[in-house]
């Protein structure tokens, strides 16, 4: 090969190089992000994201042509497990929001639909009021510490622990 195909050669490496660091480098931003933020909302999960990413680091890509055979593997294994990671988050991600807003709809409406409190004013005895204003102000009651942000909670813990059940292969799907 004449050094003007050598050239070009090299060239095209050289882009694809700084393609794979470009790829890695919003990998590694978007996975450290990732990782703060579900440590901060699950602190007591079992699930934590791998944090021993030295073998991604643009330094240590720089000298992929120094690589010796059970680097690359090295390398090759820790990207590939980063992906799996990512794409094991987003499922959970989407999981949790699917199922986990479902339970949590669920659950309200077991404790304070129409019909559930119903059966709490009919299982209280010895009160005289008249069943709507009974049921009234057991609906009242229920829901008295009801705010945004508490509802937003209730929502977000369902929406975690789904997520969290669907990363440690917890989760089965209701109906299953």
């Amino acid at each position: 090969m004449n050094q003007d195909g050598e050239d070009r050669t090299t060239h095209a490496v050289n882009r694809r190089l700084r393609l794979l660091d470009a790829i890695i480098g919003e990998l590694l931003k978007s996975h450290a992000k990732a990782g703060e933020i579900w440590n901060q909302l699950k602190p007591d999960t079992g699930f934590r994201l791998d944090e021993d990413l030295q073998p991604l680091t643009r330094s240590h890509l720089a000298e992929l042509d120094e690589l010796s055979e059970p680097d690359w593997a090295r390398v090759e294994k820790t990207v590939a497990a980063l992906c799996t990671e990512h794409r094991k988050l987003l499922e959970a991600l989407f999981c949790g929001v699917n199922w986990g807003t479902k339970d949590f709809a669920d659950y309200y409406l077991a404790h304070y639909s129409p019909n559930a409190i119903k059966t709490a004013v009919q299982m209280e005895k010895g009160r005289f009021q008249l069943r709507n204003t009974s049921r009234w102000h057991k609906y009242e009651e229920l829901t008295k510490d009801f705010t945004v942000q508490s509802l937003a909670d209730k929502v977000a813990q369902k929406v975690l622990a789904t997520a969290e059940d669907f990363l440690l292969d917890r989760f089965v799907k209701p109906g299953d």
